[in-house]
């Protein structure tokens, strides 16, 4: 067996509940920019790039039109919707209890880091993890969760065999399958349902407590 060193964290839906302040934002940019579109019933997607998130919610709209939709979501977002978030049940205690186990903890986000940063400083989470990084983190930014993830287990020399990324999306069963380390899939969280017939699932949990239990079984 190889011994558990290293976890990856997704952010929205695994660790934090941000569906809230997200969901308020998006729609109020959509109502500033498109206000016929946000009458009808769109279907937003949380975990893919806000780009894309609007791309899935509205179907074919202008690159400029797409600017400005970015623009009025961060606007209020970076103000006011991040504000509405709150810890996945009983996060602070988990990552807690890994780093006194000696795990090496990380967020790999598609978020940016401004409102990443206010979000877990607010909710006192950031010390518990090694590195944070988010979707602008380098210049130019990163363009998936995959360069993400690829990029901390590199840069922190982690080995494979030792690690595992703890996620609620495609996008990060897809950046684990990538990157050759084992996928744990929050059932909890905002993806869930969703096909993974093509991807390998390590191991499912239904709580972010779950990972305190793996953590021993893997030690």
């Amino acid at each position: 067996m190889n011994q558990l060193k290293n976890l990856l964290f997704d952010l929205d839906g695994t660790l934090v509940h941000t569906l809230p302040g997200i969901e308020e934002s998006f729609l109020i940019a959509i109502k500033r920019v498109l206000p016929d579109a946000a009458a009808g019933q769109l279907q937003m997607r949380i975990g893919p790039p806000l780009r894309e998130m609007f791309r899935l919610a509205l179907g074919e709209i202008s690159v400029g039109q797409l600017d400005e939709l970015v623009s009025q979501f961060r606007s209020h977002y970076d103000s006011q919707g991040w504000e509405k978030t709150v810890e996945c049940s009983g996060a602070s205690g988990v990552l807690k209890t890994l780093r006194e186990k000696g795990m090496r903890c990380f967020v790999v986000t598609n978020k940016i880091a401004f409102p990443t940063s206010r979000i877990l400083t607010s909710l006192g989470l950031e010390s518990y993890f090694e590195d944070i990084v988010c979707l602008d983190s380098r210049t130019p930014n990163f363009q998936s969760k995959t360069e993400i993830a690829t990029f901390v287990i590199d840069k922190h020399c982690l080995s494979k065999e030792g690690t595992v990324l703890v996620g609620d999306s495609r996008d990060d069963a897809t950046a684990a399958q990538v990157c050759g380390v084992k996928f744990i899939l929050a059932k909890y969280g905002y993806g869930w349902p969703m096909d993974l017939s093509d991807i390998s699932v390590h191991q499912t949990i239904n709580s972010l407590q779950e990972i305190a239990s793996y953590s021993d079984q893997q030690s």
